[in-house]
């Protein structure tokens, strides 16, 4: 029998994910990568990119309609079937359709983790709890600026039993 996966990587994505390395000097990937950091300073998203490009653990992928970039995720894989999610932004049109949960899905799928993990604050651990990943608080690590800790782990069904 095949095996099939629950939870997060269970849903089918719309797009195809791409290697966004190629497209990194459009103005949009990197638009979304300033978004992702929280910084408009194309010194600090140029780091960000040679980070991809220098370290072979890291991936930065996204989805394209056409050659426009509409969500770029980042990750670092840290283990076999396990990685960190370092960056995670669509494009403003696109918020709240589904596309940030279809990026994170399709990394988990086409990369078969069996883990997967991310850090933030308020606003994108509530994005992932809603994905099933365990969210816990870390503290505040400047006054009024707390972290927290998400971390999801796939339980695939394989001949009628969980592993």
């Amino acid at each position: 029998m095949a095996e099939v996966d629950t939870g997060i990587a269970g849903a089918p994505a719309e797009h195809a994910l791409v290697d966004l390395i190629p497209h990194r000097y459009h103005p949009d990937v990197r638009g979304l990568l300033a978004a992702a950091l929280g910084v408009s300073a194309d010194t600090v998203v140029q780091q960000a990119l040679d980070a991809y490009i220098d370290a072979p653990a890291r991936r930065l992928l996204g989805f394209l309609d056409g050659r426009r970039p509409l969500g770029l995720i980042g990750l670092d894989f840290v283990a076999d079937e396990a990685a960190i999610v370092l960056h995670l932004a669509v494009t403003p049109e696109e918020r709240r359709t589904g596309l940030g949960r279809n990026l994170v899905r399709s990394v988990a799928r086409h990369y078969r983790l069996k883990q997967l993990g991310a850090a933030g604050d308020g606003t994108s651990a509530a994005f992932f709890r809603a994905l099933g990943f365990c969210v816990q608080s870390v503290g505040e690590t400047l006054p009024g600026l707390e972290r927290f800790e998400c971390i999801w782990r796939s339980c695939r069904v394989e001949h009628g039993r969980t592993r």
